[in-house]
């Protein structure tokens, strides 16, 4: 295994567009138990090269979120922390903790546009967002901007490129997925691939000898976009690599299979092993046919966050 995700918290304080949050409360069942955490920990010998410390809520609204940051990083000095957030929050004391542990931060924002951002990151607040990349301005590793493409934002390519690498940020383009209604997306990229392709080859000329690099898909839901300075997508492979290399363990202990949060239940680390887990007919079908689970259809990734 070489990254671990623990999803500290299914909860959000935002309401995005493209997420199935939308308005609801924040649950404090829906933060995973510190005891869960140190059980996973106690159950990882050897440590993955990765640990990545959010699922598909905001992490840093966890109100134990420091205290686990730094258990991990005193647990394992020398493992490599991811982190995605938002950065909409003024917490100084989650900046230090973030800053002083080193962590690789993935910061999701899909507009450099107040105004869009606002509309697709609903409850978002750009100025704190960029206080906060100021704030890191120094730190590293460098951080990430993971940019979600979908309708709302299909001309800020370029711009968020522009943004991101004035400020010495890697940039990494995602695209939407939903389980019902990605047609129409699908339909607008197959019209505007060219755009695309212009817009593709402009940020990777924009990126060119720059210290920080942008990861750009190959490939967005099934069209073809370019295979010059962009990277295959996992949809695209004969066989997922996250499947050897990754778990992930949901709020509640439920392990499931990678990074891109596929609902396929291999078993619960509160009732079974990491180990046994591994070892188990649910995980040996889905190793075998993954690519039958309509999930994993078109699947944006570009090879996880290690």
């Amino acid at each position: 295994m070489n990254e671990l995700i623990l999803e500290l918290s299914y909860n959000c304080d935002l309401a995005c567009v493209m997420c199935g949050f939308g308005d609801k409360d924040v649950e404090p069942s829906r933060f995973m138990a510190p005891e869960t955490v140190s059980l996973i920990l106690d159950a990882i010998n050897p440590p993955p090269r990765v640990i990545r410390l959010n699922g598909r809520g905001e992490s840093t609204i966890h109100p134990r979120f420091v205290e686990i940051l730094r258990q991990v990083r005193s647990r394992f000095p020398d493992v490599q922390i991811n982190l995605f957030s938002h950065l909409s929050w003024s917490r100084p004391g989650v900046a230090d903790a973030l800053i002083d542990c080193n962590v690789q931060l993935f910061i999701s924002m899909d507009s450099p546009d107040p105004e869009r951002l606002a509309v697709i990151r609903r409850r978002s607040k750009y100025a704190k967002i960029v206080a906060n990349i100021e704030r890191l301005a120094t730190h590293t590793p460098r951080p990430f901007i993971i940019f979600t493409l979908q309708e709302q934002n299909f001309d800020d390519v370029v711009p968020i490129a522009k943004f991101a690498v004035e400020r010495e940020l890697h940039l990494l383009v995602n695209t939407v997925r939903r389980d019902e209604g990605i047609e129409p997306f699908q339909e607008l990229v197959r019209a505007r691939v060219d755009d695309l392709r212009r817009a593709f080859a402009e940020v990777s000329e924009i990126y060119l000898g720059q210290r920080v690099a942008c990861f750009l898909p190959d490939s967005i839901q099934g069209t073809q976009i370019t295979k010059d300075g962009t990277r295959p997508t996992n949809g695209a492979l004969a066989r997922c690599p996250a499947i050897d290399r990754e778990l992930c363990v949901l709020f509640d202990g439920t392990v499931t299979p990678c990074n891109m949060f596929n609902p396929y239940a291999y078993g619960n680390i509160l009732t079974s092993s990491l180990d046994v887990i591994r070892r188990g007919e649910r995980f040996r079908w889905f190793s075998e046919n993954h690519k039958e689970h309509p999930y994993c259809s078109n699947c944006a990734c570009l090879g996880g966050t290690a």
